[in-house]
């Protein structure tokens, strides 16, 4: 097992020797212009990767900056959410009614159990008509 583990790196290394021979070759036979143009772009792109370019627009600093702004905002609005000088919000009552039809909905008796006993009480409450 350990030969075939072997030959391949023996067989990558003699591609890699052969690849680089290769293209040594044709760096020699590039004229003198296309070497020129080639050298300009090299160094065109070295002075470019000097500049800040994206890192200076998103540095740390003004990363850590806008973090801190959204945790500020997102913390004033929640604490000015909880305002005792407004009215109690309707969320309570819907989530208190939203339980009790989650009970009625789990429970092992049919909604018309539920149906039969509002009508019950209904007519409980529902004034006698004199007739």
């Amino acid at each position: 097992m350990n030969s075939g583990k072997g030959t391949d790196k023996d067989s990558n290394l003699e591609i890699n020797e052969l690849l680089t021979a290769s293209l040594d070759q044709r760096v020699e036979s590039i004229d003198a212009v296309t070497s020129a143009k080639l050298s300009a772009a090299r160094h065109r792109a070295l002075e470019q990767s000097n500049s800040p370019g994206l890192w200076g627009l998103f540095s740390p600093w003004k990363s850590g900056f806008a973090v801190l702004s959204i945790c500020v905002l997102a913390m004033s609005l929640w604490l000015n959410d909880n305002d005792p000088t407004q009215p109690p919000s309707i969320a309570a009552s819907e989530q208190s009614n939203m339980l009790a039809d989650l009970e009625i909905l789990a429970s092992k008796d049919g909604v018309e159990f539920y149906e039969s006993l509002d009508f019950l009480i209904w007519l409980e409450n529902a004034p006698e008509n004199s007739g």
